[in-house]
């Protein structure tokens, strides 16, 4: 039996890989950085939207610990940078603007 969920995993899936072959790349540093980064983001936001400023504000020593001295600016700036890339299984999406700052998701995709 096809579902709903089944379509819409066929669907991340397939936009994933087209991605992957149209994307940019990443430096071995911001790679890196997305490598530890994409999944506590996922810990810790699940699907909901953020904005950076709100990731660097937190008081979660999880993400206090992979942040590093990153400020928002520096934050959203590697998230743009990884925009669309898939790095370990995660995929950091912008989804919107909200008082001048992006919005994101990150995504788990599984190919």
């Amino acid at each position: 039996m096809v579902t709903a969920a089944w379509c819409a995993t066929v669907e991340r899936r397939l936009e994933v890989l087209e991605q992957g072959q149209l994307s940019k790349r990443l430096c071995r540093a911001d790679r890196a950085r997305l490598s530890a980064l994409l999944p506590a983001l996922a810990g810790v936001v699940g699907s909901d939207v953020f904005r950076a400023g709100e990731v660097v504000g937190s008081n979660h020593p999880g993400l206090h610990l992979v942040l590093g001295d990153a400020t928002a600016r520096s934050l959203g700036r590697l998230l743009r940078r990884g925009e669309g890339v898939p790095v370990n299984g995660y995929l950091v999406q912008q989804v919107g603007v909200e008082a001048h700052a992006a919005l994101w998701s990150v995504v788990q995709v599984v190919i």
